[in-house]
């Protein structure tokens, strides 16, 4: 057995959220999320080859949609799973993203801090 080496603590999830392929938008099932990046199973979408998505996602108890760029890890072709890491994360959401995986559920949105 091998040890997860992930960089970035990562807490279970059970969303649907919108990955977008070339611009359109396709549903499927968010199964964790780090500050990193995510995992997901595909739902519907068609059987093409692509290495960066757009995730468009509400964390449970928050009233904000995050929409992240990222790039796809790994994936087979026939397979439900799909890592995707995220790319060029503005620190409010990063915050978001840490305080849900910390168990806070955040009541207001998050001002950014320079």
């Amino acid at each position: 057995m091998k040890n997860d080496q992930r960089q970035n603590p990562r807490r279970p999830i059970d969303i649907l959220l919108n990955k977008y392929i070339d611009g359109q938008p396709h549903v499927c099932r968010g199964v964790n999320i780090s500050r990193g990046g995510m995992l997901v199973h595909r739902v519907l979408e068609p059987d093409v080859p692509h290495l960066s998505v757009t995730v468009e996602l509400e964390l449970p108890g928050s009233p904000e949609v995050l929409c992240l760029e990222g790039v796809v890890l790994g994936a087979g072709r026939y397979s439900r799973a799909m890592a995707i890491r995220f790319l060029r994360m503005p620190p409010r959401i990063a915050v978001l993203i840490e305080r849900f995986i910390s168990g806070q559920t955040p009541a207001e949105p998050v001002q950014a801090t320079v």
